[in-house]
């Protein structure tokens, strides 16, 4: 499968009617790397070292795996155990596909570092947690999710990659996301803004303009505004055993999918939307799949 790519203009067009985008800090972010440094986005060359962000689900794996497969770059993924209770099942699903993914790329495979990483603090996680549907602006459907959690995710990577420098001698500069198109219709900090936002704060931060975070789903440098149906497709070409990855927020006795979260009903609107018949096992199939047009 090819992967599929579009015009600046027609991602231009898509981000116009995106509600939850903010082009003028979006344009005032590029504007200040192109200044700065003379690129937005640069894709690191094959062989060079990347750090990826997963969580054992669809998009974090398969996004793994493209990067392994279609850029042979060094991955050196991070899994942060946040405090959540379904930590144990995702964490099953990542030592799965670590196994299954050094087999296949030996040369660039590198073992997943879990951290302890409570997000958000486990003496207030629950009152926040809690109302993370809560939707703050009905006119564009922004969900309050959990505050500042890609930030979160990104400064804790960027402690990793000074980590690999000073323990291993690794040199990391850009740190891979696995957000997809629909995370940012409804949670303000997976946008591609959000992203942009962050690269800029990480560059000025540590003084250091080489630094990139993005998601390879959504780097519109490289013509990439993709959602799950095309990383589902891309992965059952690839024979990938798609249906040990692990999304469910509300899994059955937190070992199988319960088919009624939210996003178990993503992942069947998903490969409904992608034309692939869905291999997961849900307590209940009935629920009504939710997909985004």
């Amino acid at each position: 499968m090819k992967l599929p790519t579009q015009t600046r203009k027609q991602i231009q067009t898509i981000l116009l009617k995106r509600k939850l985008e903010d082009l003028e800090v979006l344009q005032q972010t590029e504007t200040f790397l192109q200044k700065k440094r003379g690129y937005i986005f640069h894709m690191p060359k094959k062989d060079e070292s990347v750090i990826l962000t997963i969580s054992g689900g669809l998009d974090s794996t398969i996004l793994w795996g493209m990067l392994l497969e279609e850029y042979q770059l060094h991955v050196y993924p991070v899994f942060f155990r946040r405090g959540h209770k379904r930590v144990r099942r995702e964490e099953d699903a990542i030592r799965f596909f670590s196994q299954f993914f050094q087999k296949k790329y030996p040369q660039t495979f590198h073992s997943v570092q879990f951290l302890n990483v409570a997000m958000p603090p486990k003496e207030i996680r629950w009152q926040i947690t809690e109302r993370s549907k809560d939707v703050v602006n009905r006119k564009t459907n922004q969900r309050k999710g959990i505050p500042l959690y890609s930030g979160l995710l990104a400064f804790n990577a960027v402690e990793y990659a000074y980590f690999l420098q000073e323990e291993k001698n690794i040199s990391v500069r850009t740190i891979f996301s696995a957000f997809v198109s629909s995370d940012g219709e409804s949670l303000k900090y997976e946008t591609l803004t959000a992203m942009r936002s962050l690269m800029q704060n990480i560059c000025t931060l540590t003084g250091d303009m080489s630094w990139q975070y993005t998601s390879l789903a959504l780097e519109k440098e490289l013509g990439h505004f993709w959602d799950k149906d095309v990383l589902i497709r891309w992965a059952v070409e690839k024979n990938y055993p798609i249906e040990k990855m692990f999304s469910c927020i509300s899994p059955i006795n937190y070992t199988i999918h319960c088919g009624r979260c939210y996003f178990c009903r993503y992942r069947k609107g998903s490969f409904a939307r992608a034309g692939i018949s869905d291999p997961t096992v849900y307590k209940y199939e009935s629920d009504e799949p939710l997909s985004f047009s």
